[in-house]
């Protein structure tokens, strides 16, 4: 798993890291707060908020 995360660190943009665990996570958003999804994918909250909203619309 921890290899899974750094291949995608590596790899992926960042929208494509969100789509991905957004994915396969859908449960966690409304359960942590989105400043930790947005630490744990290496982005700034503010950017992981950009991508958010644009996903949304």
């Amino acid at each position: 798993m921890l290899e899974d995360r750094i291949f995608s660190h590596l790899s992926m943009t960042a929208e494509e890291r969100y789509n991905f665990f957004f994915q396969n996570n859908k449960e966690l958003f409304n359960q942590v707060p989105l400043q930790y999804i947005a630490s744990m994918l290496g982005m700034t909250p503010e950017t992981f908020s950009r991508i958010r909203r644009k996903a949304i619309s």
